[in-house]
């Protein structure tokens, strides 16, 4: 039961970065780009992200993450107020956003000249550090495995990305909003949540505790990971089946 409320709690954690990524990108997306630049945004914002997971991967394979606790415990407590400032910044900026949405008659498309978006779609230290512990957990927990289950999180994380931007496109045709109107809102929700999570997180000093648990399950079991793999494959094909579905009767009503 403690491994799989570990499991949910990364995959969940991965999962809020992943729409928070996904809905700057959807941003930048919505200019009106050549699909030229719009498919070097997106090949070079999965690169990015792909580089990241896998060099935490060879980062975390060459060193004991238990010899280096304390130095890490102490950038993750530092790291909590980076967490609280950037989601001050974010609800600024989004509110700021809301306010700037409706354009006046006459002015100029704004779109793609402000740089909110950056703050949602490029890796942030937090996002990067809870990448990176959750690839030590993989790692851990599927010693044999392990390759392939962080390609699997990585594909998950791409997956939401993709299914955030149909949600932003969505909902702006039918809320019939600017694209700054939607950023503005998802940036406000987004650092409510970030907001809150910081007083439900579990505390820093039970991060090893953590890590001695998978590590252990990891040497005393052996895990079929292949029916993982095509159960949340199903799910992923599911959700962006569904988010098609949608696209499609909008689409045939209007």
């Amino acid at each position: 039961m403690e491994i799989k409320s570990l499991l949910l709690g990364v995959f969940f954690s991965i999962g809020v970065f992943a729409f928070k990524s996904g809905v700057g990108l959807s941003y930048f997306l919505s200019a009106k780009r050549g699909w030229k630049m719009q498919t070097v945004a997106l090949v070079l914002h999965s690169l990015i992200y792909f580089l990241l997971f896998f060099v935490s991967m060879e980062f975390i394979e060459r060193i004991d993450f238990l010899q280096h606790f304390d130095a890490m415990q102490g950038f993750m407590k530092s790291g909590m107020s980076l967490h609280l400032l950037l989601a001050g910044l974010m609800s600024i900026w989004g509110v700021a956003l809301l306010r700037r949405g409706k354009k006046k008659e006459g002015e100029k498309d704004s779109i793609g000249k402000r740089f909110g978006w950056l703050t949602m779609a490029v890796p942030c230290p937090v996002c990067g550090t809870v990448v990176f512990m959750s690839v030590a957990f993989l790692l851990s927990f599927y010693p044999e495995d392990g390759t392939r289950a962080v390609f699997l999180m990585y594909v998950g994380f791409m997956a939401i990305n993709f299914i955030s931007i149909a949600l932003f496109n969505i909902l702006q045709k039918r809320l019939n909003a600017t694209p700054e109107t939607m950023l503005g809102m998802f940036m406000v929700a987004i650092a409510v949540y970030f907001g809150l999570s910081v007083s439900v997180m579990p505390q820093f000093g039970d991060i090893d505790k953590i890590y001695r648990l998978a590590q252990y399950q990891g040497e005393v079991s052996t895990i079929n990971i292949k029916n993982q793999i095509l159960f949340c494959g199903f799910i992923i094909a599911a959700g962006m089946i569904g988010f098609a579905i949608r696209i499609i009767k909008i689409r045939s009503i209007k």
